[in-house]
């Protein structure tokens, strides 16, 4: 990779590949301290794709690409812990696959372009009838969250992880800072973020870095003002006591979330040794939870981690029958107390090993993987690429795999608690 400085704050990304038919290009804003702003970030990133003023709606857009070989264009934005990407991505046929002299790179993107400097609004602000639109698409999401009941369990324990800090904090307004949103307040944001927010820029192609660089200094000159600096999430601190909440839900399978608290981010010496914790204790298909937990003593029918690599938080959740609650809740601790006393094999750390090799080995043939890779060593400050993590793997020992299990701390327990039909005292 060759990382170019085109601003203060606006890198270029160069991955020189010619090994696929489709070249990709993203534009990164980084939205982080005083631009997080869940609400007004999540409607801007739904009210972008309605339309540009060029092509006005989704399927005029959509009619453009398809005459551009079928080149496809994505804006969703997401939330990395307390920052909010809001990413502008093009990928298309490289030129020299078409027949004759046809060329779609440029026009792809400037139709991209279109997106970041030239989006639909009426009267100077966004369109009102696509603000409202997308406030009650989100506003419907919200409701709806309960649909999935093992992400909203997540979410409520992650909020409990964080309590009082900004992750949870617009978590927990979401709801009220979306109705107060107005297209003048949206657009605003918007302004904000190409004023201030950093920009990285990952392109994955045989295009030279000089050409795209030269290029991108051309069109980009909109964005040539003086950048703030990325914000870098404050590790979360365990509470003194663990926390506990449940909440009640009709139906028959209850979700437990398991939350911990590690010093433990991307940019530590021990995060290779963290990557096997994880991989020995829940991420591998032969992990503790999932051999003992789930097979052996039958408490949950399934059981599986997050980890938010920017704020040391670690979650396992498992779908329970809600009489096995405390003694699913057990188990997984027991399984903690065994990483952190060294109790796993020496095969199964061989094998977990070789399986988070291979994973890393894979990034290579997915430019979308490698990026992602990337920017969230970008947030992290960490500076490792996967092959040099790799080595790093293959070269932890049992004893540090332990040592980085031990600092491990549980912090917030929630219970997402089915009850039946016939239960309503409960539920009111």
């Amino acid at each position: 990779m060759e990382r170019i400085v085109l601003y203060p704050g606006i890198h270029l990304n160069h991955f020189k590949d010619t090994r696929f038919k489709y070249e990709s290009f993203s534009m990164n804003f980084i939205c982080s301290g005083p631009l997080y702003d869940l609400a007004s970030a999540s409607l801007l990133s739904a009210i972008l794709g309605c339309g540009t003023a060029n092509h006005p709606t989704d399927a005029e857009m959509a009619g453009a690409l398809l005459d551009l070989y079928s080149a496809g264009i994505g804006i969703r934005g997401y939330s990395e812990g307390e920052t909010f990407i809001q990413p502008f991505s093009v990928t298309s046929c490289k030129d020299r696959y078409l027949p004759g002299k046809t060329t779609v790179r440029t026009q792809a993107r400037e139709l991209l372009f279109e997106y970041v400097f030239s989006p639909y609004t009426e009267g100077g602000i966004f369109k009102k009838e696509y603000t409202e639109q997308q406030k009650r698409n989100k506003l419907d999401l919200l409701i709806a969250e309960k649909d999935n009941r093992q992400l909203y369990a997540i979410k409520k324990c992650c909020q409990m992880l964080c309590a009082g800090e900004p992750m949870a904090a617009f978590s927990e307004r979401l709801e009220k800072d979306l109705k107060k949103a107005t297209p003048r307040s949206v657009f605003s944001f918007y302004t904000s973020m190409l004023e201030s927010a950093p920009v990285e820029i990952f392109y994955f192609g045989d295009q030279s870095a000089e050409e795209l660089k030269d290029f991108l200094c051309a069109k980009l000159l909109p964005l040539f003002h003086p950048k703030q600096e990325i914000t870098r999430d404050q590790i979360s601190l365990p509470k003194n006591m663990p926390q506990r909440k449940r909440e009640y839900i009709r139906g028959n399978q209850s979700v437990l979330c398991v939350g911990f608290k590690t010093p433990i981010t991307r940019n530590d010496e021990r995060y290779a040794a963290f990557c096997l914790v994880r991989e020995i204790l829940c991420d591998s298909p032969i992990s503790l939870l999932f051999t003992n937990v789930r097979e052996k003593l039958g408490l949950c029918y399934y059981c599986s981690p997050v980890f938010f690599p920017t704020k040391g938080m670690y979650v396992l959740s498992a779908g329970i029958d809600k009489k096995n609650t405390e003694a699913t809740e057990n188990a997984i601790l027991l399984e903690v107390e065994r990483m952190k006393s060294g109790d796993f094999s020496a095969e199964l750390l061989e094998s977990c090993k070789k399986s988070l090799v291979n994973v890393l080995k894979e990034l290579d043939d997915n430019p979308a993987q490698k990026e992602d890779w990337y920017l969230r060593g970008i947030l992290t400050g960490d500076t490792l690429s996967p092959t040099e993590l790799s080595e790093k793997i293959m070269k932890t020992a049992a004893e540090e795999v332990a040592n980085a299990a031990r600092t491990l701390t549980v912090d917030s327990i929630f219970l997402l608690c089915a009850v039946k039909e016939h239960q309503k005292e409960v539920l009111s």
